[in-house]
């Protein structure tokens, strides 16, 4: 109960962010019908933060599925490199927004996986929110993929505080830090 509580109020604090940032920009256009060298910086804001609750709805609704075993994949054959230029083109505005700058890094050969191409581009766009929300100090996320031991690798590393070591669960790739998930690589 406890745990369901603290997800409430953190999906309902991270709607809300959007919502506010809509209502005010499209308060402003209606506001200020003569303001046309404005317009499309706002309506591109208003859109912005659209996709950004829209992604967010979709996050809850694929827990929900996933918690009650109704989450169906649809694998097909995907490369890497593609999915992380998708992915920052998604969170282009969020990343404007914040003010970070992003690096990309990508392998020389073409890392090719199947596996679900939704999922995977809600992976990477959940750890790159998570570098842009826990990131202090040095604003800068790198983005790389590589071929590890043979296996595929999208890494996402922010520069912020990080966690103490007797935090991560050494069990799996991820780690959980106060209800953040993040990856190790």
């Amino acid at each position: 109960n406890q745990m369901k509580s603290f997800f409430v109020s953190s999906v309902s604090h991270d709607l809300k962010t959007p919502l506010t940032s809509i209502k005010m920009f499209t308060e402003f256009l209606r506001n200020n019908k003569d303001n046309s060298s404005k317009k499309e910086e706002y309506l591109k804001i208003i859109e912005g933060e659209t996709n950004r609750l829209t992604r967010l709805i979709d996050n809850v609704l694929d827990l929900t599925k996933i918690e009650k075993n109704l989450k169906e994949y649809q694998f097909e054959e995907i490369e890497l490199a593609e999915v992380v230029d998708e992915v920052l083109d998604i969170l282009e505005y969020q990343i404007i927004m914040s003010g970070l700058k992003i690096t990309k890094t990508t392998s020389g050969e073409k890392l090719k996986v199947y596996a679900d191409k939704d999922a995977v581009i809600r992976s990477v766009i959940n750890l790159i929110n998570n570098a842009i929300k826990f990131s202090t100090g040095k604003k800068e996320i790198a983005v790389s993929t590589y071929c590890q031991n043979s296996l595929a690798c999208i890494e996402v590393k922010d520069f912020g505080a990080g966690i103490e070591n007797d935090e991560v669960d050494k069990e799996t790739n991820f780690y959980h830090v106060d209800n953040n998930m993040n990856t190790l690589k």
